[in-house]
């Protein structure tokens, strides 16, 4: 993101323009997001489609795809979890998204939270439980010497599963998917809101409308990759193209995903189970339970997923939006494709 707006670079798109960015940073204030989104002169309304998952089997997800041998993404080797990381050498993790999560319930209303999403005492907890997993003979005889990825292959399947979830709600640069993703959503909400109740005489287009977002969750592309490609097409370019043209489009794609299934692809862990190095295997489920029962991650990623069923349109107290199964291969989730018009 930009230093000083705080908001991605490079989003003055131009008009039939598509972009594409993986794990944005929208840090700024919603009425700068929206003077940037619709920077160009000749840009009357965008469209984005939004990328989610359940932070819950996310979170697992990271952790298989990250603890796999041989090693899949080399960074694992020399990340450091626990290191207090900063934006341009000034801006903190916690001080970018605290303000979102402190205020979303005014904007947030149907989620069904009562307090904010994340306080920020839970962020000093969360560096306090990652140093004591990481690097700590205390925990583990020789573990001071170990790197990140030694700690996800060799601690205790559920520790190794803490600290790779501590990382990706803390660590902002190299990590902090969970929380980026639930930012991310309020922040479109909020500009949505926003415009709706503003006046856009001589736009020729209506406020609601000058900003569209469509929430998807990947895991309806591994449910049904046909049918949500068309459903991906016919919100981003409508009459743009034949219908024709959609369903070869959705074809190649459906073909492609299963080529990727059945080839083994390692960004697909659908149906895999977590296996240590002596080659025991711990069921998704016993996981995600240690997750729900956790006393910080498991309030955290609640409010995460309430925030993430709320965009998807399920009803908050389902228990959850399902299992999703897909490591992208940048980022961990929160994908957002524009179209401007």
């Amino acid at each position: 993101h930009d230093q000083y707006t705080k908001c991605p670079k490079d989003v003055d798109m131009r008009r039939s323009m598509i972009y594409v960015q993986v794990s944005p940073n929208f840090f700024c204030d919603i009425r700068t997001l929206a003077k940037e989104l619709l920077s160009h002169k000749k840009k009357t309304k965008i469209k984005i489609i939004h990328l989610v998952r359940n932070p819950f089997s996310m979170a697992i997800s990271n952790f298989n795809y990250h603890s796999a041998y041989p090693v899949i993404e080399p960074w694992v080797m020399t990340a450091q979890p626990c290191a207090e990381e900063k934006f341009f050498g000034v801006q903190s993790y916690p001080e970018l998204v605290l303000p979102t999560f402190l205020e979303q319930k005014d904007v947030m209303g149907g989620v069904g939270l009562d307090n904010p999403l994340m306080y920020p005492d839970d962020f000093k907890a969360l560096s306090e439980r990652c140093h004591a997993l990481y690097q700590n003979s205390f925990n583990r005889a020789g573990s001071e010497k170990w790197n990140y990825y030694n700690h996800l292959r060799h601690l205790d399947p559920t520790q190794g599963l803490e600290l790779a979830t501590i990382q990706m709600c803390s660590s902002g640069i190299n990590g902090g998917d969970l929380l980026r993703m639930a930012n991310n959503i309020i922040k479109l909400k909020e500009i949505e809101q926003q415009l709706a109740q503003e006046d856009c005489t001589g736009t020729g287009v209506p406020c609601g409308e000058r900003i569209h977002t469509l929430t998807l969750s990947l895991d309806w592309f591994i449910q049904d990759p046909y049918g949500m490609t068309i459903r991906f097409l016919d919100f981003a370019l409508g009459n743009a193209i034949t219908k024709g043209e959609k369903i070869r489009i959705a074809q190649r794609y459906r073909q492609s995903y299963y080529r990727k299934v059945s080839g083994g692809d390692s960004h697909i862990t659908k149906g895999k189970n977590v296996e240590t190095p002596k080659g025991h295997v711990v069921d998704p489920v016993l996981l995600e339970n240690m997750l729900r029962g956790h006393e910080l991650l498991g309030r955290v990623l609640g409010n995460v997923e309430r925030v993430v069923d709320d965009a998807l349109g399920y009803p908050v107290d389902n228990g959850g939006s399902g299992e999703q199964d897909v490591v992208p291969m940048e980022g961990g989730g929160d994908n957002i494709e524009g179209v401007s018009r």
